[in-house]
């Protein structure tokens, strides 16, 4: 089974403790728009956010304001299904899973788009044009349900479809697939493309893709254990630069994939072995 699809161990939930991604500066004071654009340095030492024995927890997302987490929770005998927490002073709360998205089959690589009010996500459920297919779902506000998903037709197809990142305002994405025999990433420009295209990055099985909101940073798994990259470009149309590993949070003896960063660049979320890490800068 492909890297991006396979389960690591088995269990249940757990309780689960975030650091809203506030930006200020040293002296406290609040960060402004040029100090954003700097460079922001290295992440700090990871922590474990989830380390439930016998359970695997992946492709955690959060919402903007970083008071509810979506992701992905599975065993080695139960395929993944889509989860929940929301914070309660400071502490998240025990998983729920989204029943609306969730099936008896895999469901997961969990992405948010605009508004955190549209969720991506891939499952093997019956209905697509093939093994895994991308859907999307909705919901009017964060009090809403999530509405049935659809499958996406423009981004599905025979093969296995993983990952679906969006960046400016769900009109691009960038995604992984096998339609073409080999594990590589797609991009989709939903406003001028007919269909998506495939495009080249030297690294082994790259998969897990997340997008920065201006489409210029892309955040990869890479490699065939697993580590964790970046790509940036200086416009939507400029080619990729060559990945560069996130090193402070690679090792040596895990998988590290799944990233999720906030809309500042400081808070970033990402798997290790199938519990989810946090670091910040």
């Amino acid at each position: 089974m492909l890297l991006w699809i396979s389960a690591l161990s088995a269990g249940s939930g757990c309780n689960l403790v975030f650091g809203l991604d506030a930006p200020a500066r040293d002296d406290g004071g609040p960060v402004d728009a040029m100090e954003l654009d700097a460079p922001l340095g290295r992440f700090d030492d990871p922590r474990p956010v989830t380390a439930t024995p016998d359970v695997i927890e992946n492709d955690a997302i959060l919402t903007a304001d970083e008071t509810e987490v979506i992701y992905a929770l599975g065993t080695t005998t139960v395929p993944y299904d889509i989860v929940r927490a929301s914070v309660t002073g400071g502490e998240w709360g025990p998983p729920e899973t989204i029943r609306t998205l969730s099936t008896s089959v895999i469901e997961g690589f969990v992405r948010f788009g605009r508004g955190d009010t549209t969720l991506y996500f891939a499952s093997d459920r019956p209905g697509g044009p093939g093994f895994l297919d991308i859907y999307r779902s909705t919901r009017n506000d964060r009090a809403s349900a999530w509405t049935t998903p659809e499958v996406l037709d423009k981004l599905s197809s025979a093969g296995n479809d993983g990952t679906t990142a969006p960046c400016a305002g769900d009109t691009r994405f960038v995604f992984t697939s096998d339609r073409d025999g080999e594990q590589a990433l797609y991009e989709y420009d939903a406003q001028r493309a007919e269909a998506p295209t495939m495009f080249s990055v030297p690294l082994e099985q790259p998969r897990s893709p997340f997008l920065t909101e201006d489409c210029l940073s892309l955040y990869v798994t890479g490699g065939a254990q697993g580590d964790l990259y970046v790509l940036r470009r200086d416009a939507i149309e400029a080619p990729w630069t060559s990945p560069e590993p996130l090193a402070e949070l690679n090792t040596a003896d895990a998988s590290e994939s799944d990233v999720w960063l906030s809309p500042s660049g400081r808070h970033i979320l990402f798997s290790r072995d199938g519990d989810i890490y946090e670091a910040f800068r």
